[in-house]
């Protein structure tokens, strides 16, 4: 039989935005077991530490100060092997609507069971096993969908969230307010799922829940009963009734005992006096649960002669000193402890690991075609828009004027609108990942790949079709190799967009900021990029600006290869300045770098922001988690 120990365990936050702000108690000095085939409820109002309970078992706490032990079997926990057998089902599991029942489900199998061990029919066959133990086989063919997609209800989401959960066969299954959302006949089919589960499988479940029903409620085998991050219950449902009888707080007759011990441990926001009645049951509770535990004399009896029909508060001749009971909860010391560094073995070898993300964001991107249909309108429009506005160039001048101009507007625009939509875009996926991570699924490298063999293509492929359009409407030059040499610059321009949208959101703390810095960035490419400002005349301070600049090297090696070659009748413009070949204007244009110098440097540039963002993404990104 598996135990699980919280002995003395409490968790703090730094109250306020000094650094030498007071500490916020959250959970103070919280003792509990459980074994394994038992399943504990834990009940308490909104900010009592339930959720941080389970963050705390499952190592997700991100900030604060925790102490006490928690064991495993009677033996502190090894970070690497608790989270193997331990699985944690959030409230927002985040499912992608675009995907299957099944689907969902076996890709979680595929990345998450080990190779090594199992093979791809075994992790079929278990799925298939699960799809029929969570009643999920009638519909597993359905889309999970979402608010904008139609898909399956919210109790079969839930039960698709818990079965993708339950193929590692977790030893210690923690689930975030299972039943929320759902009308109470769904909410028990659920409950009653996870006892099955519990008893036929040994394993210890651990569920915060908000107001179940008697129904299922009495499903659960313990009850936590917390408030103001102190317990003021914990042991079996059975016996729950007579102890809270015991001290003068009787459940009324035909009310949900779930019910009655929520109004326990809630606080009266209605009225200072109500607030402050609460407050002192609910402390008076924690103290008489942390003196006596479950052995209360009934002399005791009298400290809590309360009247439980009339309000939330029970009492009307309690007091409690405010600046005592801060006094009490500011008193705690907490120290940190964190996990040492465990190299990670993954379960699938990086090519299969790559394909299988490759082949399910494929399969998620064809289903859900607005961020291809979006690319694509804007391409078309972009080309007859720039395409027609630059239709008639005769002239040496004009000639000049028109295709420095166009070339220009086209790299500002593979520049500015493939990067700042791609930020949006980027940043939900990164969100998606994050969550992924947490469960240790794959390799930063192999997400990155994935990701950019993905999404490179639609944006390439949109795009190409503008500038191919653009090459023949505006008459440049109606060379093979010329045309060629286009398409490969402005491709080389497309990555280096892509890169460093990813790289912008990778280093930048947060979406708001990557949005307002990357647009900064990208302008000062555009200012550094040879049209606006003379080059030559830029402070040597600022020179070096331009060698960073992808946006230069792209205008630079499209204009070099459209220039070169060409020759122009200055009889046409009499007395006017005119240039006869195009290798005197870029002279002129001061442009002297080669064409394959101008790809290779922008291939660099490319490198430098695909190196930034696996940089930020594996390390920045990365949240530092307490254990103890």
């Amino acid at each position: 039989m598996s135990t699980l120990n919280l002995n003395n365990v409490s968790y703090s936050v730094k109250s306020g935005l000094k650094k030498k702000g007071a500490q916020k108690i959250i959970i103070n000095d919280l003792t509990m077991e459980m074994r394994s085939g038992e399943m504990l409820a834990i009940i308490g109002s909104s900010g009592s530490g339930k959720t941080t309970i389970l963050n705390m078992i499952a190592g997700r706490l991100g900030k604060g100060s925790v102490m006490g032990e928690i064991l495993y079997n009677g033996e502190v926990r090894n970070p690497k092997k608790f989270k193997n057998i331990l699985s944690y089902v959030e409230q927002d599991d985040n499912l992608n609507p675009y995907l299957t029942v099944r689907e969902t489900i076996v890709y979680m199998a595929k990345l998450k069971l080990d190779s090594r061990k199992i093979s791809t029919e075994e992790k079929v066959e278990k799925v298939n096993r699960y799809l029929d133990e969570m009643k999920l086989s009638g519909f597993k063919d359905s889309l999970v969908g979402s608010v904008e997609t139609r898909g399956i209800s919210g109790g079969e989401k839930k039960r698709t969230g818990i079965a993708a959960k339950l193929l590692t066969n977790p030893k210690i299954l923690l689930l975030d307010e299972p039943t929320t959302g759902l009308d109470s006949n769904t909410a028990y089919s659920v409950i009653k799922l996870l006892k099955d589960f519990t008893t036929s499988k040994d394993v210890i479940t651990i569920s915060t829940i908000h107001q179940p029903n008697y129904k299922t409620f009495s499903l659960f085998d313990k009850v936590l009963l917390l408030s103001l991050g102190g317990i003021v219950y914990s042991g079996p449902i059975s016996e729950a009734e007579k102890y809270f009888t015991d001290l003068g707080f009787k459940i009324p007759e035909y009310e949900n005992p779930a019910d009655f011990y929520s109004k326990i441990v809630s606080i009266d926001y209605g009225s200072e006096v109500g607030y402050l009645k609460s407050i002192a049951r609910i402390e008076r509770l924690k103290f008489k649960w942390a003196e006596c535990g479950y052995k209360l004399k009934e002399s005791d009896q009298e400290l809590f002669n309360f009247d439980f029909n009339r309000s939330p508060s029970f009492d009307d001749s309690a007091s409690v000193n405010v600046e005592d009971y801060d006094s009490i909860i500011s008193s705690s010391s907490i120290e940190i402890s964190r996990p040492s560094s465990n190299k990670i073995k993954w379960n699938n070898r990086w090519y299969p690991e790559m394909k299988i993300l490759l082949e399910r964001a494929w399969l998620i991107q064809i289903r859900e075609r607005s961020f291809m249909i979006s690319f694509f309108a804007i391409s078309i429009a972009a080309m007859f828009g720039l395409g027609f506005t630059f239709y008639n160039s005769n002239g040496f001048h004009r000639s000049v004027q028109d295709i420095t101009g166009l070339v220009f507007l086209l790299t500002l625009y593979l520049m500015l609108l493939i990067a700042l939509p791609l930020l949006l875009i980027l940043n939900g996926e990164l969100e998606n990942m994050k969550r992924e991570r947490l469960l240790r699924l794959y390799r930063v490298s192999t997400y990155m790949v994935s990701l950019s063999l993905t999404m490179l293509p639609v944006v390439w492929a949109s795009n190409f079709i503008m500038i191919t359009g653009i090459y023949f409407i505006d008459k440049f030059q109606l060379v093979f190799y010329k045309y060629v040499l286009f398409i490969i610059i402005f491709s080389t321009t497309i990555i280096c967009s892509f890169a460093f949208a990813l790289a912008a959101l990778a280093v930048a703390p947060n979406f708001e900021t990557a949005s307002i810095f990357a647009p900064l960035l990208l302008a000062f490419f555009g200012v550094f990029g040879g049209n606006l400002v003379n080059l030559n005349s830029i402070p040597n301070v600022l020179q070096w600006m331009k060698y960073i600049s992808y946006f230069y090297y792209t205008y630079a090696g499209i204009l070099k290869n459209q220039l070169t070659g060409l020759t122009y009748d200055c009889s046409l413009e009499p007395g006017a300045e005119c240039y006869n070949t195009g290798e005197e204007v870029l002279v002129a244009l001061e442009i002297t770098i080669s064409i394959w110098k101008c790809i290779l440097l922008n291939f660099i540039i490319a490198s430098i922001f695909f190196a930034v963002a696996y940089y930020g993404i594996r390390y920045r990104k990365r949240q530092k988690y307490l254990w103890i």
